[in-house]
């Protein structure tokens, strides 16, 4: 690049990438960054898992005083399939763009936009992939003693409360999942049959989702029991959240790895939360932060077959009277609060 032909060369532009990424090729982008344009010199190529949640980091050696950064990634082979997110401004000289989630086998590259000026980064090349390690399980039954599939990952799942995982099994509802760390397991579909099974991952927050390829086909011979529910306890809690001591029989995280709270609520709707496994008789079900109202509650071992209802819980502001209900507008005071449950 010259200088004569392009004006002052105004920065060298370093990407690097987070957490999250598998290297294809170990060395750093480098790039000239002229009249609002990145020249790339090297073409790369990095992996991302199909969840997201890595994210790339721009350097550059001059300050950015231009304004907000965008960050928009594009599907290489579908133009019109764009995801935009906001960047950040570590520093003058630093730009973090996060990644999204987007299917197995998508190839993104990566524009900036800073201060309305497109910055294309043409030669960065991120491929996303299943980033499943082993997958075990698939061929048995109950016959031989298991009714769950175990997965490994060969990076940690993004824990986030905007993210829930699903397992997909063709013909079937999706099962959502609960991992932790770079396992989680799926439990079998409860009508017997053979399925094929994918994962798929969903941001509530940004209304965002992707999936997995085929990770295989799952056959069962299974036949379930529900759990039972004989007491909840208390009868009432708070609007910022109780936990409710559910006692019964059939309660068994031995397949699936975890229990499942389902709250059917009067005013808020169906409400999932993952509940803690005390034994097959107790679990303890913390309730959702919602509105005084009344609702029930059912668990379930493996998020497919649930319990019946419990009986009305009823939720409560917990508010009592403020004390003092008065002051001097140049003076603190320290209101209190008392908890009821009425």
């Amino acid at each position: 690049v010259s200088t004569q032909s392009t004006g002052e060369l105004i920065s060298l532009v370093r990407v690097l990438l987070g957490s999250f990424f598998h290297f294809m090729k170990p060395t750093a982008i480098l790039g000239f960054l002229c009249l609002g344009f990145l020249v790339v010199v090297a073409q790369q190529k990095f992996e991302s898992c199909f969840w997201g949640g890595g994210y790339v980091t721009i350097t550059t050696s001059a300050p950015i005083t231009q304004g907000a950064v965008s960050c928009e990634w594009q599907d290489f082979f579908d133009l019109s399939s764009i995801k935009t997110r906001s960047g950040i401004f570590n520093s003058s000289t630093v730009i973090t763009c996060p990644v999204p989630m987007w299917a197995t086998g998508v190839i993104a590259n990566l524009t900036t936009i800073v201060g309305g000026v497109r910055l294309p980064i043409e030669e960065l090349e991120l491929h996303y992939v299943d980033c499943i390690q082993s997958v075990s399980g698939l061929n048995d039954s109950c016959v031989t003693g298991s009714s769950s599939i175990s997965i490994y990952s060969t990076t940690e799942f993004v824990n986030s409360a905007s993210i829930q995982y699903y397992c997909d099994f063709v013909g079937q509802p999706s099962v959502r999942v609960f991992p932790s760390g770079t396992f989680l397991r799926c439990p079998l579909p409860s009508v017997k049959g053979t399925y094929a099974l994918s994962l798929s991952a969903r941001d509530t927050q940004l209304s965002d989702a992707a999936s997995s390829s085929s990770l295989g086909v799952a056959s069962t011979d299974c036949s379930y029991l529900a759990p039972k529910i004989s007491l909840v306890s208390p009868t009432s809690g708070c609007s910022w959240g109780t936990d409710f001591i559910v006692t019964g029989s059939g309660f068994d995280i031995s397949n699936s790895g975890f229990i499942v709270c389902r709250y059917l609520t009067e005013k808020s709707g169906e409400k999932l939360v993952e509940g803690r496994f005390i034994d097959g008789q107790t679990v303890i079900c913390p309730s959702p932060v919602v509105n005084p109202q009344r609702m029930t509650v059912e668990v379930s071992n493996d998020n497919v077959i649930f319990s019946t209802a419990s009986a009305n819980i009823t939720i409560n502001s917990c508010m009592g009277t403020v004390s003092p209900t008065s002051g001097c507008y140049d003076q603190s005071q320290t209101l209190t609060i008392p908890r009821t449950l009425r």
